[in-house]
């Protein structure tokens, strides 16, 4: 972690604080990270929504047990049809996740 000794402070209205505030929000900053991002000039994108990591890790998983199954099948072997079958089931799950978080 940055040891940050030096302090800096500046005069803001009760409007640009709230919205100093919600960026920070936005970003999942607090808003001395978000202010410091800002100042020199970072590429502050919103945080994810929540759940985004688990959706992450089951397509993650499920495309490491498909190129599995790939290599296995170009190499001459047969395909694991259960293991096939647990990467489509971890896809479909992640699917119907973002289906639910954007409304679809």
């Amino acid at each position: 972690m940055v040891m940050r000794k030096a302090k800096c402070y500046f005069d803001l209205t009760e409007e640009e604080h709230a919205q100093l505030k919600r960026k920070a929000s936005e970003a999942g900053m607090g808003m001395g990270q978000y202010a410091r991002a800002a100042c020199f000039g970072a590429e502050i994108r919103a945080a994810p929504p929540d759940g985004t990591a688990e959706l992450v890790r089951r397509i993650r998983k499920a495309e490491c047990a498909l190129e599995s199954i790939v290599e296995r099948t170009r190499s001459g072997g047969e395909a694991d049809w259960r293991e096939l079958g647990e990467a489509v089931a971890e896809l479909r799950i992640a699917e119907k996740k973002i289906a639910e978080a954007y409304g679809y």
